[in-house]
């Protein structure tokens, strides 16, 4: 069997899941071999499928030659009659490089697929991608979720993430390229030593010689995926008896039984609620977490990723924090990420201001400095539509449902 049809078979096997699912798929290409070869590996399986490509691009505006690299994608798309779009990062590098770019790639092409309708988009990281991620996070002092590594499917800004080449060397990739005559760029970067990255990636090459290698590594981020799915399945059945989610949104935790857990459970759960509540992508600390929930167990409120914890009596609540949500205003319909509210009105947190208008708050039974977060529909000046309206018919509403907060936990 040859290389092209074995890898073919290889790749195509990865996306047997999606064969059914929606006709449109976002292809991210940078120019460079690994997400080439994904490009040229999808082009018969999207024929085969009936399946609709759309390719990006972004220029991140750190190098000059970028440009032209997006240019070389946009003519190998042009001949093989694919739509490209080149979408550019016009914003100051802030902090981590590497970090920002990341940040804002996936924030730029998000919207670039909500745009064109697209639910899915494919990333080109491979079998070498998921070592250097394992090895970086190692050297962080990750636990089990960091030594997991990156997930074939993920999501992320309301999109579903698709990474097929996990289990694929990158030379495979460019010997394909090469037996089909398809050229790629390299990025300069990529030898930059600079990044921790190319530290690791530089370290990994040298590194054979005692058992250290991309394989090696990708054996030990199946395991602990395997790990992290036992562990994500003991929260999930604690969270099912244990955990309430209100009206508004905020989680009630029984604290007594949570109490009762092993440290990484109740650590687990506490990450994830706050994730849940403040849409956040990346988690606080463990040693954070840790801190503010003892600090919350003795009774003192405690402020972390966007939300407060605080005992009240035998409960635990988690609310969003007010400071994190006062200025924020409805976007496309949207507010703080997780809500639906008409795009006709003003939508801002209700604050104690608003809080005036609602007669029956008391009756939810919940901390005011937790409903004074919520969002509220105003009018001349007044609140006119909140969540827990008399006649329950609020046209504010909970983008995923409340289920979902617990079936979350299974694939957090």
């Amino acid at each position: 069997m040859s290389l092209s049809l074995e890898l073919k078979e290889i790749f195509e096997a990865s996306l047997l899941n999606l064969e059914k699912k929606t006709i449109n798929f976002g292809v991210a290409v940078s120019g460079g071999s690994d997400s080439v070869a994904l490009l040229m590996l999808l082009l018969p399986w999207s024929l085969k499928n009936n399946k609709k490509l759309f390719v990006v691009t972004v220029d991140h505006g750190l190098r000059r030659a970028a440009i032209d690299e997006a240019s070389y994608v946009k003519k190998l798309c042009l001949k093989n009659s694919v739509k490209h779009e080149i979408l550019k990062i016009n914003k100051a590098v802030k902090g981590n490089v590497q970090a920002w770019a990341r940040e804002n790639r996936y924030k730029l092409i998000s919207k670039w697929a909500k745009k064109n309708r697209i639910q899915s988009v494919f990333l080109g990281h491979t079998l070498n991608d998921q070592a250097e991620t394992v090895l970086l996070r190692l050297g962080r002092g990750s636990g089990v979720d960091g030594l997991a590594g990156m997930r074939s499917e993920s999501i992320r800004e309301n999109l579903l993430w698709l990474r097929p080449l996990l289990n694929i060397d990158r030379f495979i990739l460019r010997d394909f390229l090469k037996s089909k005559n398809v050229t790629f760029i390299d990025d300069p970067s990529n030898e930059d030593t600079k990044f921790n990255r190319v530290k690791v990636r530089k370290l990994l090459s040298k590194s054979n010689d005692f058992g250290l290698d991309s394989i090696r590594l990708n054996e030990t981020a199946s395991r602990m995926s395997q790990a992290r799915d036992v562990l994500n399945k003991v929260a999930f059945e604690f969270a099912k008896k244990n955990i309430f989610v209100s009206q508004i949104g905020t989680l009630v935790i029984d604290l007594p039984t949570f109490e009762d857990e092993l440290p990484e459970t109740k650590f687990r759960i506490l990450l994830y609620s706050i994730k849940w509540i403040s849409g956040n992508i990346y988690g606080a600390r463990a040693k954070a977490i840790e801190h503010a929930l003892q600090e919350s167990i003795n009774g003192k409120a405690r402020t972390i990723g966007g939300c407060v914890i605080f005992r009240i009596e035998d409960k635990l609540h988690i609310w969003r924090e007010y400071n994190a949500v006062k200025n924020l205003t409805q976007l496309n319909g949207i507010w703080d990420g997780r809500w639906s509210v008409p795009k006709t009105f003003e939508t801002r947190a209700c604050g104690m201001d608003g809080l005036k208008n609602i007669e029956n708050w008391k009756a939810i039974d919940l901390p005011k400095k937790a409903i004074i977060s919520m969002p509220t529909i105003w009018k001349n000046g007044k609140v006119f539509d909140y969540i827990f309206c008399e006649d329950e018919r609020s046209s504010i509403k909970l983008i995923t449902p409340k289920k979902d907060f617990y079936t979350g936990i299974l694939s957090y």
